[in-house]
Protein backbone atom coordinates (compact mmCIF):
# COMPACT_ATOMS: atom_id res chain seq x y z
CA UNK A 1 0.00 0.00 0.00
CA UNK A 2 2.71 2.40 1.00
CA UNK A 3 4.75 1.99 -2.84
CA UNK A 4 0.90 2.75 -3.72
CA UNK A 5 -0.42 -1.11 -5.06
CA UNK A 6 -3.83 -0.16 -2.96
CA UNK A 7 -5.72 -2.63 -4.58
CA UNK A 8 -3.00 -5.68 -4.02
CA UNK A 9 -2.74 -4.24 -0.59
CA UNK A 10 -6.58 -4.88 -0.20
CA UNK A 11 -6.14 -8.15 -1.47
CA UNK A 12 -3.45 -8.77 0.89
CA UNK A 13 -5.41 -7.71 4.08
CA UNK A 14 -8.44 -9.46 2.96
CA UNK A 15 -5.80 -12.91 3.01
CA UNK A 16 -4.46 -11.71 6.42
CA UNK A 17 -7.99 -11.08 7.81
CA UNK A 18 -9.39 -14.91 6.71
CA UNK A 19 -6.64 -16.14 8.72
CA UNK A 20 -7.15 -14.00 12.01
CA UNK A 21 -10.54 -11.88 11.64
CA UNK A 22 -9.72 -10.20 15.26
CA UNK A 23 -7.10 -8.11 14.28
CA UNK A 24 -7.65 -4.62 15.22
CA UNK A 25 -4.62 -3.51 13.26
CA UNK A 26 -5.63 -5.09 9.43
CA UNK A 27 -9.07 -4.07 10.04
CA UNK A 28 -7.93 -0.26 10.23
CA UNK A 29 -5.88 -0.97 7.43
CA UNK A 30 -8.55 -2.04 5.37
CA UNK A 31 -10.45 0.56 6.00
CA UNK A 32 -7.74 2.93 5.42
CA UNK A 33 -6.93 1.24 2.02
CA UNK A 34 -10.73 1.28 1.31
CA UNK A 35 -10.88 5.10 2.05
CA UNK A 36 -7.85 5.58 -0.49
CA UNK A 37 -9.87 3.88 -3.55
CA UNK A 38 -13.17 6.07 -2.09
CA UNK A 39 -15.04 2.88 -1.32
CA UNK A 40 -16.38 4.80 2.08
CA UNK A 41 -19.33 2.11 2.38
CA UNK A 42 -16.48 -0.73 2.40
CA UNK A 43 -14.02 1.09 5.15
CA UNK A 44 -16.76 2.02 7.48
CA UNK A 45 -17.68 -1.63 8.50
CA UNK A 46 -13.84 -2.50 8.83
CA UNK A 47 -13.36 0.33 11.19
CA UNK A 48 -17.10 -0.74 12.92
CA UNK A 49 -15.32 -3.97 13.40
CA UNK A 50 -11.91 -2.48 14.75
CA UNK A 51 -13.66 -0.59 17.14
CA UNK A 52 -15.45 -3.51 18.41
CA UNK A 53 -11.95 -5.26 18.92
CA UNK A 54 -10.42 -2.29 20.04
CA UNK A 55 -13.62 -0.01 21.91
CA UNK A 56 -10.90 2.53 23.26
CA UNK A 57 -9.28 3.67 20.67
CA UNK A 58 -9.52 7.41 19.91
CA UNK A 59 -8.14 6.85 16.44
CA UNK A 60 -10.66 4.27 15.48
CA UNK A 61 -13.28 5.93 17.43
CA UNK A 62 -12.46 9.58 15.34
CA UNK A 63 -11.46 8.11 11.80
CA UNK A 64 -14.97 6.32 12.18
CA UNK A 65 -17.36 9.34 13.91
CA UNK A 66 -15.83 11.33 10.61
CA UNK A 67 -17.09 9.01 8.23
CA UNK A 68 -20.00 8.72 9.90
CA UNK A 69 -20.35 12.34 9.92
CA UNK A 70 -18.90 13.42 6.42
CA UNK A 71 -20.01 9.97 4.10
CA UNK A 72 -21.00 11.58 1.08
CA UNK A 73 -23.73 9.06 0.86
CA UNK A 74 -26.78 10.02 2.90
CA UNK A 75 -27.47 6.32 3.26
CA UNK A 76 -23.87 6.18 5.01
CA UNK A 77 -24.44 8.81 7.48
CA UNK A 78 -25.25 8.46 10.89
CA UNK A 79 -24.87 12.15 13.10
CA UNK A 80 -25.64 11.20 16.63
CA UNK A 81 -23.43 7.98 16.06
CA UNK A 82 -20.95 10.01 14.52
CA UNK A 83 -21.52 12.31 17.80
CA UNK A 84 -21.35 9.66 20.33
CA UNK A 85 -17.64 8.29 18.79
CA UNK A 86 -16.15 11.71 18.81
CA UNK A 87 -17.19 12.82 22.43
CA UNK A 88 -15.36 9.58 23.23
CA UNK A 89 -12.45 10.64 21.28
CA UNK A 90 -12.33 13.82 22.32
CA UNK A 91 -12.55 12.75 25.68
CA UNK A 92 -9.80 10.28 25.02
CA UNK A 93 -7.50 12.64 23.61
CA UNK A 94 -7.86 14.67 26.76
CA UNK A 95 -9.98 17.90 25.02
CA UNK A 96 -7.88 19.57 23.76
CA UNK A 97 -6.77 17.78 20.86
CA UNK A 98 -7.64 19.83 17.54
CA UNK A 99 -8.03 17.01 15.14
CA UNK A 100 -10.60 15.53 17.35
CA UNK A 101 -12.42 18.71 17.71
CA UNK A 102 -13.01 19.03 14.16
CA UNK A 103 -14.13 15.46 14.44
CA UNK A 104 -16.59 16.43 17.02
CA UNK A 105 -17.84 19.63 15.03
CA UNK A 106 -18.70 17.75 12.04
CA UNK A 107 -20.24 15.21 13.61
CA UNK A 108 -22.45 17.95 15.73
CA UNK A 109 -23.13 19.65 12.26
CA UNK A 110 -24.30 16.43 11.11
CA UNK A 111 -26.51 15.42 14.04
CA UNK A 112 -28.21 19.14 13.83
CA UNK A 113 -26.56 20.73 16.40
CA UNK A 114 -24.91 23.76 14.94
CA UNK A 115 -24.12 25.93 17.83
CA UNK A 116 -22.39 23.06 19.22
CA UNK A 117 -20.51 22.53 15.98
CA UNK A 118 -20.17 26.30 16.01
CA UNK A 119 -18.15 26.53 19.45
CA UNK A 120 -16.31 22.83 18.64
CA UNK A 121 -14.88 24.12 15.31
CA UNK A 122 -14.35 27.37 17.49
CA UNK A 123 -12.16 25.67 20.11
CA UNK A 124 -9.75 23.33 17.78
CA UNK A 125 -9.40 26.53 15.65
CA UNK A 126 -7.65 28.14 18.09
CA UNK A 127 -5.84 24.65 19.49
CA UNK A 128 -4.63 24.55 15.66
CA UNK A 129 -3.77 28.15 15.05
CA UNK A 130 -2.01 27.65 18.51
CA UNK A 131 0.28 24.64 17.56
CA UNK A 132 0.60 26.69 14.23
CA UNK A 133 -1.36 24.23 12.24
CA UNK A 134 -2.21 26.52 9.20
CA UNK A 135 -3.73 24.01 6.82
CA UNK A 136 -6.25 22.74 9.74
CA UNK A 137 -6.82 26.33 10.53
CA UNK A 138 -7.83 27.10 7.00
CA UNK A 139 -10.28 24.27 7.21
CA UNK A 140 -11.54 25.15 10.23
CA UNK A 141 -12.44 28.59 8.94
CA UNK A 142 -13.83 27.26 6.19
CA UNK A 143 -15.87 25.00 7.84
CA UNK A 144 -17.45 27.29 10.52
CA UNK A 145 -19.36 29.11 7.91
CA UNK A 146 -20.95 26.53 6.69
CA UNK A 147 -22.00 25.29 10.49
CA UNK A 148 -23.03 29.45 11.11
CA UNK A 149 -25.02 28.83 8.00
CA UNK A 150 -26.94 25.41 9.39
CA UNK A 151 -25.25 23.41 6.75
CA UNK A 152 -23.55 19.79 7.72
CA UNK A 153 -20.12 18.76 6.02
CA UNK A 154 -20.58 16.02 3.65
CA UNK A 155 -17.65 15.11 2.04
CA UNK A 156 -14.46 13.79 2.60
CA UNK A 157 -12.08 15.99 0.26
CA UNK A 158 -9.79 16.27 3.70
CA UNK A 159 -7.54 13.14 3.97
CA UNK A 160 -8.39 10.29 6.52
CA UNK A 161 -5.01 11.10 7.96
CA UNK A 162 -5.76 14.92 9.35
CA UNK A 163 -8.47 13.49 11.55
CA UNK A 164 -6.00 11.14 13.64
CA UNK A 165 -6.50 12.69 17.05
CA UNK A 166 -2.17 12.30 17.43
CA UNK A 167 -1.69 15.36 14.82
CA UNK A 168 -1.86 18.60 15.85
Amino acid sequence: MQKGRVDEGIANLQKALQLKPDEETARSNLGKAYLQTGAVAQAIPQYQEALRLKPADPEIQNVLAWLLATAPEASLRDGSKAVELALQANKETGGENPAALHTLAAAYAEAGKFSEAVDAAQHALRLAEARTNSALAGTLQSELKLYLAGSPLHNLEQKQESHQPDGN
